[in-house]
């Protein structure tokens, strides 16, 4: 009914959900550190509309305690968003596991890599299908 929409606002679904590669720097051994962040989109992202949901009057009564919305985003980033990470790295120079814990952690403690993940799940494009680079090419036109 919509194929030209339909073609403009196409994602790939596993790209949505397994997430794509971002590199965020090197760790003190030289490695590239790399994210994989799926996206934010209760249409694409089964997982992160469940968690939106399942926190959803959590964070409502929250409105007025930014600590604790900024706590349930960040659960539901580290189990929805951060599917996994490469190059983590603790002072002994060991691989850090992305476990759910570690990626809470992660996140509680760099306000930055919370922004760098949420930028990439919000961007819409970075989630299209490979051989849609016509689409977006035709999308920044409009």
């Amino acid at each position: 009914m919509f194929d030209s929409l339909d073609n403009i606002y196409q994602t790939d679904p596993e790209k949505s959900t397994e997430g794509i590669p971002i590199e965020v720097g090197t760790n003190k051994n030289g490695e590239v550190i790399v994210m994989w962040v799926a996206e934010a989109n209760h249409a694409t992202n089964e997982l992160f509309a469940k968690l939106v949901r399942k926190h959803d009057r959590a964070m409502e009564v929250s409105r007025r305690n930014p600590e604790r919305r900024k706590k349930l985003w960040i659960r539901i980033v580290a189990e929805a968003i951060l599917k996994r990470w490469e190059g983590v790295i603790d002072a002994e120079g060991k691989p850090v596991p992305a476990t759910l814990d570690n990626k809470i952690s992660a996140l509680t403690r760099y306000d930055e890599l919370m922004a760098d993940i949420l930028g990439t799940a919000n961007d819409r494009n970075n989630y299209l299908p490979d051989d849609a680079t016509n689409v977006e090419e035709d999308t920044a036109k409009n």
